[in-house]
């Protein structure tokens, strides 16, 4: 149906469109001097100079530009090459492993903690950069890599802890968080593809088989967001605070979309896992009658 009407509406002629006018604007903006890696752009479609410089974004840009390399857009390995630079010379923990969550534009360290969730999408971005032959790729994932498996996963729980100090304790022991888990799931997908590491195609299952198989279907397939140091949910999470960026009250119909997403890579990976394509057609089902709004269709 959307496929349809797509076609019909002209609404992927503007999709297009709309993707070529942002990745020409990240384009001219991050290649912009303004301090550490890339600034952040505002609402005017400009870099803010004096703006933080999130692990996360860093990480999402350089992944999306070796993809935009691939595709053959003339700069784009440049664009990714500055993001690898910075987060090997400035996010980098030279002294004890793992990435720092926030810095300043100077390169200084404002957010000592190492997120799973940045750190993550470091393993993404190393593993996007590998297959497109970026320098240094194989610095940064052997450096993402070593940080997730020797500090955030924990073998017993076949997961990852959602965030660590620089010195690696753990932030909040008796909080473990889906949003963060599910990315490193993706980030292990993509490393799987670059390397044929089957012990990263093992965590990403392990980490669907907890979040999709076991809780997700028992809760009619949506997404469970916040737990326990046992896995067991808690559904009450954030309630005063519902709008949290990364860890919001409720459940997310956007996440139950990005699970079956990966669901269908999972799938493709390791075609014995019977249970994972009726997993991602239910969730994608599930979230398309929770999210949608049929007055105003979107």
């Amino acid at each position: 149906m959307t496929a349809s009407w797509l076609r019909t509406s002209g609404h992927l002629r503007w999709l297009r469109g709309e993707q070529r006018r942002l990745v020409s604007l990240h384009h001219r903006e991050a290649l912009r001097p303004a301090g550490v890696g890339f600034a952040p752009i505002g609402l005017d479609g400009r870099g803010d100079p004096d703006g933080p410089r999130e692990l996360y974004l860093h990480a999402r840009v350089v992944h999306c530009f070796a993809i935009e390399y691939m595709l053959g857009l003339p700069g784009a390995d440049l664009v990714a090459a500055r993001g690898i630079d910075s987060l090997l010379n400035h996010f980098f923990d030279l002294d004890r492993g793992g990435f720092y969550n926030r810095l300043a534009p100077d390169g200084s360290v404002t957010d000592s903690s190492k997120p799973a969730y940045g750190n993550a999408f470091v393993l993404l971005a190393s593993s996007s950069a590998l297959i497109a032959g970026l320098p240094r790729a194989h610095e940064l994932f052997d450096a993402a890599n070593a940080a997730l498996a020797d500090h955030f996963w924990q073998p017993g729980e076949g997961a990852s802890v959602d965030a660590m100090t620089s010195d690696w304790q753990v932030v909040e022991p008796q909080y473990r968080g889906q949003n963060a888990n599910m990315h490193l799931a993706e980030a292990y997908l993509a490393a799987f593809d670059a390397t044929g590491d089957t012990v990263a195609l093992s965590r990403a299952s392990s980490i669907a088989d907890r979040l999709v198989h076991q809780h997700a279907q028992s809760m009619g397939w949506r997404v469970v967001e916040h737990f326990d140091a046992n896995w067991c949910p808690v559904p009450d999470y954030n309630a005063d605070n519902p709008g949290d960026q990364f860890r919001p009250y409720g459940t997310i119909p956007g996440h139950g979309m990005e699970w079956a997403r990966l669901l269908l890579q999972l799938s493709a990976a390791d075609p014995t896992l019977d249970w994972a394509l009726p997993a991602a057609e239910a969730l994608f089902n599930t979230a398309v009658s929770d999210g949608w709004d049929p007055s105003r269709p979107g």
